[in-house]
């Protein structure tokens, strides 16, 4: 697949993708903390160039849809356990259709809108607490078209081999910032609600 991805946040990684999750599935996406512990990252950045497919209320989409978002459609009751605040690019390499999409959830304000076409490491939003989420982070998705859901992560692939620059992440104006770890930790309950909040592990 010839599809380049930037990290999209200079945030440490809080949760890898395929962590095990309290339901014992593993996790769909990849989660950048807003600090760790010193500094804030509240910027999300485009991982690839691409077009804006989606910015909006995740529970807007319907259901089913496309992205496989399992919207909380009940306004009514004070909860919300969708994706809160999403944004959907669709990415092309060298042709004129979508090879792969990526998704940016929990945020708090966007910087594009749907039919905006924006370059890989712009500024698009800033992270928050929108939807099912335990503090401000960032949850990143992969998909590669055409859609595969039989899979464990609902047709999520793992970002991480497509993340380019010996895994480094890129902010503005190209900057290279810190490098992207590996291998994926997992974390206990008790650690994953320290990370959730953003709370250094101790």
């Amino acid at each position: 697949m010839s599809l380049v991805l930037y990290a999209p946040s200079r945030g440490p990684i809080t949760q890898w993708y395929g962590n095990t999750q309290p339901d014992g599935l593993p996790h769909a996406g990849q989660d950048y903390g807003y600090t760790d512990g010193r500094n804030v990252y509240p910027e999300v950045y485009a991982a690839a160039d691409g077009e804006v497919l989606f910015a909006g209320d995740s529970r807007d989409l319907g259901w089913p849809n496309q992205w496989y978002l399992n919207p909380d459609f009940d306004r009514s009751d004070n909860v919300d356990t969708s994706a809160g605040n999403v944004i959907i690019l669709g990415h092309k390499a060298g042709g004129a259709s979508f090879i792969a999409d990526t998704g940016y959830g929990h945020l708090e304000r966007f910087l594009v809108r749907k039919g905006d076409w924006v370059s890989a490491g712009e500024q698009i939003a800033v992270k928050g607490n929108t939807g099912y989420s335990f503090g401000k982070h960032l949850h990143f998705f992969l998909m590669f078209r055409p859609y595969n859901y039989n899979t464990n992560t609902y047709g999520c692939s793992n970002p991480n081999p497509y993340i380019t620059a010996g895994g480094m992440s890129i902010g503005p104006a190209g900057q290279v910032s810190k490098p992207v770890a590996s291998p994926a930790p997992i974390y206990t309950a008790d650690q994953q609600f320290f990370i959730d909040l953003d709370i250094p592990l101790p």
